[in-house]
C-alpha cells in the first residue's frame, strides 16, 4: 500500500500504523505544534506518552482515561497528573474511545490506545504492535461535532482521579498480571493493606431506611433536572447528611443497607460525593470499584461485621433496627480498627 502523504488544508485523511504508516508520527507532530490538547483515550501504557510529547508541562492538556480492571498503567496516569495537575486528568470508567483534539482545529479519531502496542515509535516495536487505523479530521462541521462530544459527553461526565483510584488500579493490575480471582473489598480491608483507603476522608455509611425532608425532596428534583438525570438512574444518588460530621464534596462512601427485619445486609457499592445542592449531597457510583457481584460472595461476613459495628457504636442491633431512620457514618480509620477487633 502506498504511503499516504500530507495534503495542505485537507478535510479528512486516513492514517494507519506500521513502518510505512503515519499514525504515530502525525500525532507526535500535532502534539509538538499544538498548545491545547484534549484526549479521550481509554488505556495508557508505559512509554508512549513520553514518546508523543505529552509530558510537556507547557501544554494545556485535558485527558480522560479509564482505570477499569487495571488495564491502564496507574503509574503513567499518576505521572501525567503530577505534570499537568490533578484537575487536568479525569476518568470515565466505560470509555473505550481513542480521540485526540488539537487546538480545536484538528482531530484524530482512531483505534489506538496510548501505549507502545497501540502507538509504537520504533520499527522494532511496530513489528509486534497492533495494526491500528485512524481518520484525521479538519472538516469544520464534523470537527465541531467531535469537540462537542468531548466537552459535553466525556469531559463533563468524567470524574476526578483520587489516590484511592490509583491504588485500586494497582491492585487490579496485579490481579490482571496473575489472572487472579478479583479480591473482595472485605478481604482487602481485613488485610489492613495500605493504598485504596489511605485517604482519611473515606467513610462507611450504614442505614436502615432513608427519609428525606420536604426541602431535600425539592432539592433532589431540581438537581436531577439541572443535570438531566432520570429518576431511575442507578449510578447517581442523594443523601441528606449535612453538618460538620456529615458528607462533604469529594468524600468516598462505602454503603450498606440494613433491613428492618432480621437478615443479611445489602452492600450498596462505592460512591463519591461530587456536588452539594441545597440540603442534599449528590453522589455518583464508582461502578467498577469492588462491585456488588464480588461482595455478594462474602455478604455473610459483612452482615456479621455490620452487626458488630452497630453493637459497638449504636447501643445494640435490636434497638438500632427498631429506629426506622437509623444511620451511621464512620471514618474509614475507625472501620479498619473495628475490623481488626472483629477478627
Amino acid at each position: 500500500m502506498k504511503k499516504s502523504s500530507p495534503i495542505q488544508n485537507e478535510a479528512l485523511r486516513f492514517l494507519y500504523s506500521g513502518p510505512d504508516g503515519e499514525y504515530f508520527s502525525e500525532i507526535q507532530k500535532l502534539v509538538r505544534k499544538s498548545k491545547k490538547i484534549d484526549i479521550a483515550v481509554a488505556f495508557w501504557g508505559q512509554g508512549a506518552a513520553e514518546e508523543l510529547g505529552l509530558n510537556n508541562a507547557d501544554k494545556k492538556i485535558r485527558i480522560v482515561c479509564s482505570l477499569k480492571n487495571g488495564i491502564s498503567n496507574p503509574e503513567v496516569i499518576n505521572k501525567l497528573m503530577e505534570i499537568h495537575g490533578n484537575e487536568a486528568i479525569r476518568q470515565y470508567e466505560n470509555l473505550h474511545a481513542k480521540v485526540f483534539i488539537f487546538d480545536k482545529k484538528v482531530a484524530v479519531v482512531g483505534s489506538a490506545n496510548v501505549s507502545t502496542f497501540g502507538l509504537p515509535s520504533t520499527e522494532l516495536a511496530m513489528e509486534t504492535a497492533w495494526m491500528e487505523a485512524a481518520v484525521l479530521v479538519k472538516e469544520p462541521v464534523l470537527l465541531k461535532e467531535i469537540i462537542g462530544w468531548f466537552d459535553e459527553k466525556i469531559w463533563e461526565n468524567a470524574i476526578n482521579i483520587f489516590p484511592s483510584d490509583l491504588a485500586k488500579a494497582r491492585l487490579d493490575r496485579q490481579n490482571l498480571a496473575g489472572r487472579a480471582r478479583p479480591i473482595t473489598l472485605f478481604n482487602y480491608m481485613s488485610r489492613g493493606v495500605p493504598g485504596v483507603f489511605d485517604d482519611p476522608s473515606w467513610r462507611m455509611e450504614i442505614h436502615t431506611e432513608e427519609e428525606f425532608s420536604e426541602e431535600a425532596e425539592q432539592d433532589i428534583i431540581e438537581a436531577r433536572e439541572e443535570e438531566g438525570i432520570p429518576e431511575d438512574d442507578e449510578n447517581h444518588g442523594e443523601y441528606e447528611w449535612g453538618g460538620d460530621d456529615g458528607i462533604k464534596k469529594g468524600m468516598g462512601l462505602i454503603s450498606f443497607h440494613v433491613p428492618e427485619e432480621e437478615g443479611q445486609v445489602t452492600y450498596g457499592g462505592i460512591w463519591v460525593c461530587y456536588s452539594i445542592h441545597g440540603k442534599i449531597q449528590r453522589v455518583r457510583k464508582k461502578t467498577g470499584f469492588f462491585p456488588e457481584r464480588t461482595e455478594n460472595r462474602v455478604i455473610g461476613k459483612w452482615t456479621d461485621f455490620i452487626r458488630f459495628i452497630i453493637n459497638q457504636r449504636a447501643g445494640s442491633w435490636d434497638s438500632w433496627l427498631n429506629d426506622y431512620d437509623s444511620a451511621l457514618l464512620l471514618p474509614i480509620n475507625e472501620v479498619l480498627i473495628l475490623l481488626q477487633q472483629h477478627r
